[in-house]
């Protein structure tokens, strides 16, 4: 299972990382 939840939380956290910087982008425009 730890290989799963850190695949996981990974995946989250380049999905948070991406989600952020568009709104982010998006904001300053």
């Amino acid at each position: 299972p730890g290989e799963s939840l850190r695949d996981f939380y990974r995946r989250t956290s380049l999905y948070w990382q991406m989600a952020a910087h568009e709104h982010t982008q998006h904001t300053g425009k």
